[in-house]
């Protein structure tokens, strides 16, 4: 069977399908407060930034991407993550944490703590559980410097 438009087949698992994301200029306000992060809530501007992944990544280890993506497609021009020219805008999320998270999908263990901090603010946005089981497990050792408040809001975020 054939379903390029040059009559060749697609190899069922080297063949990946991307998704094209958009990080927008839209104000966020920073509720997260350590010692790292200004403890006063400020606002904070997400640059425009493309991103250009596998479907496949996502589709793995979060069941809101998996539904998108089997969501039905429109006019196949103009569907949103299919090119740099409709990309899928990440309303409310920053450039750092979609990068965060983007690494800790790819490479899990080289992250540093900021890094799962960002992995953890937005596990539940897209229900991202094995994100979340390991960013626990990395910040959740003895070495780490958290205070015990900062502690508690990421207790707070683990369990939303």
């Amino acid at each position: 069977m054939f379903d390029s438009p040059g009559g060749y087949s697609k190899h069922p698992e080297f063949y990946t399908h991307t998704v094209t994301f958009l990080g927008s200029y839209v104000q966020v306000a920073s509720t997260f407060s350590s010692r790292r992060e200004s403890s006063n809530t400020a606002l904070k501007w997400v640059k425009k930034c493309l991103f250009r992944i596998t479907k496949e990544l996502l589709e793995a280890e979060s069941n809101v991407f998996s539904d998108m993506f089997l969501l039905p497609q429109g006019d196949p021009e103009t569907v949103e993550g299919k090119s740099d020219t409709y990309p899928v805008v990440l309303q409310g999320t920053s450039k750092k944490d979609f990068e965060s998270l983007l690494r800790a999908l790819m490479y899990r263990s080289y992250l540093d703590c900021d890094q799962w901090i960002s992995v953890l603010k937005l596990f539940a946005m897209w229900d991202f559980r094995g994100l979340r089981n390991a960013a626990i497990q990395h910040l959740d050792v003895p070495f780490q410097s958290l205070n015990p408040v900062d502690k508690l809001e990421l207790a707070l975020l683990a369990c939303a």
